[in-house]
C-alpha cells in the first residue's frame, strides 16, 4: 500500500500568489507576465517563496493585487497587447 500526503509546514496570509502555471522558467531565473492599465502585457522576474501542487508565493517582482497573465505567457512577449477576460 501507499499514501499521498500533504504536511503544511509554513503559512503566509496578504501575500502575491500566482497560479503555477502562471510562471516561466528562464535559465535558472523565473518570469511572468504583468498586465497593465492599458492592457499590455509587461514581462517581471520573480523571486519565488513557498508553493505546493497548485501556487506559488511571489517574494518580490510582483505586487499584491496586480493582474498576471495566467493563460499562454510562454507566448508573450514583453509590450504584446492582450485581452483580459476575467
Amino acid at each position: 500500500m501507499y499514501a499521498t500526503i500533504s504536511l503544511v509546514t509554513s503559512r503566509r496570509i496578504n501575500v502575491p500568489v500566482i497560479q503555477r502555471t502562471s510562471s516561466i522558467n528562464t535559465y535558472g531565473s523565473w518570469i511572468v507576465f504583468v498586465v497593465d492599465e492599458n492592457n499590455i502585457a509587461r514581462r517581471r522576474e520573480v523571486v519565488l517563496g513557498i508553493d505546493n501542487e497548485e501556487y506559488m508565493e511571489i517574494l518580490s517582482g510582483v505586487n499584491l493585487g496586480e493582474n498576471v497573465v495566467s493563460a499562454g505567457a510562454s507566448f508573450l512577449s514583453d509590450g504584446d497587447r492582450v485581452r483580459v477576460i476575467e
